[in-house]
């Protein structure tokens, strides 16, 4: 990277280009110059996308995470839920009991 600064600061036109007529090797130099700008902007550009990408990426693996929490829950609840029904269940059998023998006792 050090090198690709130091080639771009020895061939940055400066203001005597405007003043005589630039050879032709001093124009393919300041040409490879802004073709590097160019290339260097297209890197930032796919860091940046990288980074985004990444960013997305995680973003995606909270939700996962977030959404397997909340699918965990839901089976919790669904669990309790048929533990409740089996309670209930469980009640009214030993009401139906209660009622069976008081009424043998009313007999």
């Amino acid at each position: 990277m050090f090198a690709m600064h130091r080639r771009v600061e020895i061939n940055v036109c400066h203001s005597e280009c405007t003043t005589r007529k630039q050879t032709s090797a001093e124009l393919s130099a300041n040409s490879w110059v802004m073709v590097n700008l160019k290339d260097m902007a297209s890197l930032k550009a796919m860091g940046n996308l990288s980074k985004d990408t990444g960013n997305l990426s995680k973003g995606m693996g909270n939700l996962s995470k977030g959404t397997g929490s909340l699918s965990k829950a839901m089976g919790n609840l669904s669990k309790d839920m048929g533990n409740l029904s089996k309670g209930m269940g469980s009640l009214s059998k030993v009401t139906d009991n209660h009622k069976v023998i008081g009424l043998n006792r009313h007999k």
